[in-house]
């Protein structure tokens, strides 16, 4: 381990040089960035709808906002993708409805969605095997990846967009209070993006099969 070596100080009695380990510091090894300042908090607890809820977004925006999950995440997604146009959709979710599949699977052939890709937890398809089948079938055997998480966020990008929406909500209808982000944001993108990219270079298609146990192992790995 390399060692941080500090400059003697002549005005003490020991001007003897110090060295510290990096690895015994407090300190966090990250930098802070700047504090997005069009960053907008909305309480769309009454909101009627999605549409209302999400308001509009534009370059570098930062909304984050709470709900009574009074109208399904794919909704909020809906809505922002009537502004972005077309765009490739990443999904990471814990669990999603029948519902949810069968529209998001409508949003190809309608022009919302160019391509769709999706990251859920090993417990997806025992808990639901109708709906793990029916994104398979909807968008590809090559479509899914199954590992451990519990992390909910969804990509939306076009050569105009890189938006990033994260949230407490998976794609269902729960009525209870959640929160949701949407950042406009490259950096953040790229950072899911690459974390999503290792699980599907990690995984092939037919690991999908795999035992729950062969596939935390395979997450363990990441």
């Amino acid at each position: 381990m390399a060692q941080l070596v500090l400059p003697g100080n002549p005005l003490l009695v020991d001007g003897r040089k110090k060295e510290v380990d990096p690895s015994r510091l407090d300190i966090p090894f990250t930098t802070r960035g700047k504090t997005n300042p069009k960053k907008e908090f909305r309480l769309a607890l009454r909101a009627k709808t999605a549409t209302d809820a999400v308001g509009d977004i534009y370059p570098d925006c930062d909304i984050y906002g709470l709900t009574k999950g009074q109208f399904d995440l794919r909704f909020l997604l809906a809505a922002v993708l009537k502004q972005t146009g077309p765009a490739d959709l990443t999904i990471s979710t814990w669990t999603c409805s029948a519902a949810d599949v069968e529209d998001i699977a409508s949003w190809g052939p309608k022009g919302m969605i160019t391509s769709c890709r999706w990251v859920m937890d090993y417990s997806f398809q025992r808990r639901e095997p109708k709906e793990a089948q029916a994104i398979r079938k909807a968008f590809g055997t090559d479509s899914i990846r199954i590992t451990k998480t519990h992390a909910k966020f969804y990509l939306i990008t076009n050569p105009a967009w890189n938006i990033a929406v994260r949230t407490s909500a998976n794609l269902n209808m729960n009525p209870r209070t959640e929160d949701f982000n949407i950042v406009e944001d490259q950096r953040v993108v790229e950072f899911l993006s690459v974390f999503v990219d290792s699980i599907f270079k990690a995984q092939r298609s037919s690991d999908i099969d795999k035992s729950p146990y062969e596939q935390v192992k395979q997450w363990e790995r990441l």
